[in-house]
Order: C-alpha cells, then structure tokens, then sequence
C-alpha cells in the first residue's frame, strides 16, 4: 500500500537542481584563472561538490550545470556525477547569456516550480522546509519565484535585501552595513519566471529580480544555516577552515 503521507512530503521536493556556474569570478583574480570559482578545492573537494552533496541529502538526484565557457573544465572535474550518486548534465552557453539568459538553454528542460542555486555560495538550509513554504503567507497574485534569506550581522558584504509580508520589497546596495537580510543563492522559480527574460545576456539579480519586485512577484523565505559565498579571497580561504566543520565528518560522497 502507497504511504500517502511520504507523497505529500516528498512532492515539494523538485527531482532537478540547477547550479549557475558560468561566472569569471574577476574579484578572485589570480585564484581563479585557471579554475572556474566552483571547481575551487574546498576541504577536499571542488566547492560546487558540497551543493550537490546537500541537496542529494534532500533527495534531489538530477543536476544541470550552466558552466557558460567552462563545460570542459566542469566535465573534467564532475563527469556525469556518478562518483557524487547524482545524473549531472554541463551545459554551455554559446554566447554569454548572463545568469538569466542562461537559463533559456534549458527551457524545455525546467519544472514548474524549478531549484536554481548559485554555484559559488553554500547554504546549509532545510531544502525541504523552502520548498514546503513556496508561495504560503504572501497576498495574491502568487509570487512567480521565492529567494532564500538569511539573517546576518553585517549586509555590507552582500547586499541587503528588505521583506514585508512576504514579498521582497526592495534589493540595497552593498555598501549599506549593519544586520538584515540576504539573498543565500537558493532560489524557487516558477516556469513563468522565463517570461521576464529578454534577449541575451540578461541577468537576473540586475535584471529580472528588480523587475519582478517592482510587480510584487518576487517572494522571500527566512532560513538558518551555515552560508559562505567565496566570491572574494577572504571568503574562499574562511570556506577552507569551516565547511569540513559543517560537514561533521560526513563526507560528501554519502
């Protein structure tokens, strides 16, 4: 006999991820010119690795990978993701898309909703309570997408982002400091999302996002969890001393 109630827990769960992976990560500099930002080693184990390995834990089992001009790099390093449990697909870009643009690659390929993560920051959030919490306590119309935030003690670094009853208001700049909200690079998107996308490049933190905030269809979900985004040295060298603490031993394989 099916047990119904593991349905209803499983469901809100998507069978795809997608991981934006084709950045050049120019404030790296020299750390990054020969390896794209998510291959970068992080205790043991190229950084994109622990993304995949968190969200396997939640049962997610099928990855694209938007590599941009990286597919071979990202070829070599994950291969089909059989040596990580997982199906992973590298898909290129032809010409420079942009995170947004990206994504038309895939189109036909999408679920409605679909998982898209950032392949250079690391939350160690409840997937499962994200995905359970997409569209739920904001007015109507539904949102056509929910962000993942985070509470930190100092925005400064990554931008703020301010929520009223649900819904996004307004993104800040990154020069604004003190404690609030970030984007933590998981994101929620209905299929519809694809059609705020112009023509390439286009991206969606410049682009989409601030579109579909000033149309009130951009949704946020406060989460806890460990967060690092190694888009700068500093941030690359603290992942290398605490992302084996998180893991507990665990490694990234099981």
């Amino acid at each position: 006999m099916v047990n119904s109630a593991a349905i209803l827990r499983a469901d809100p769960i998507p069978r795809l991820a997608v991981i934006l992976a084709g950045g050049m990560a120019t404030r790296l500099g020299a750390l990054a010119k020969h390896t794209p930002k998510p291959l970068l080693s992080v205790a043991g184990r190229p950084f994109i690795a622990h993304i995949i390995a968190h969200c396997r834990r939640h049962g997610i089992r099928d990855f694209i990978v938007l590599a941009g001009p990286h597919e071979q790099a990202f070829r070599r390093a994950l291969g089909n993701g059989r040596t990580l449990g997982v199906s992973i697909d590298v898909v290129a870009e032809p010409a420079p898309a942009g995170t947004a643009g990206a994504l038309l690659y895939v189109r036909d390929r999408l679920g409605d909703p679909f998982l898209l993560l950032n392949g250079d920051s690391f939350f160690q959030a409840n997937l499962l309570a994200f995905c359970e919490g997409q569209g739920r306590e904001v007015p109507s119309p539904q949102p056509w997408g929910t962000i993942a935030v985070r509470r930190v003690e100092d925005t400064g670094r990554y931008g703020r982002v301010e929520v009223d009853q649900g819904l996004i208001t307004r993104f800040g700049e990154k020069s604004g400091a003190g404690s609030g909200l970030i984007n933590a690079g998981v994101y929620q998107l209905s299929a519809r999302i694809l059609q705020a996308i112009g023509k390439p490049p286009v991206s969606l933190e410049q682009d989409v996002f601030p579109q579909l905030v000033r149309e009130k269809l951009l949704g946020a979900h406060l989460l806890a969890g460990n967060f690092i985004d190694i888009g700068i040295p500093e941030d690359l060298e603290r992942a290398r001393e605490v992302v084996p603490s998180w893991l507990g031993g665990v490694d990234v394989l099981d």
